[in-house]
């Protein structure tokens, strides 16, 4: 996932900043109180880093499979190392391909 992360940073780093700081200064409620931070994020990278488009619909099963995961266990991250592997390989076995 490193080379999507690389992408957006250099596209959207100003949103890709907004958002972090927003989770820095909100560790407990983050994921309501930054909503417009990741969706300008979100929205960014949609439109300027082409290859995330390909990525969900190459990837959208181990993506899903990794929000059900998070969903399901909260803020035990742990409980998700397997399935946010089986993402990472997915993510690069993509980029093997295009490149």
């Amino acid at each position: 996932m490193e080379a999507s992360f690389q992408k957006v940073a250099k596209y959207c780093s100003t949103q890709m900043q907004e958002y972090a700081e927003c989770i820095d200064i909100n560790p407990d409620n983050w994921k309501s109180k930054c909503i417009s931070e990741k969706q300008n994020l979100t929205q960014c990278a949609h439109t300027k880093v082409q290859d995330i488009q390909q990525v969900k619909i190459d990837c959208k099963t181990q993506i899903d499979n990794f929000n059900s995961c998070l969903n399901q266990h909260g803020n035990d991250h742990q409980q998700c190392v397997e399935v946010l592997q089986n993402l990472n390989d997915c993510h690069e076995q993509f980029y093997k391909k295009i490149n």
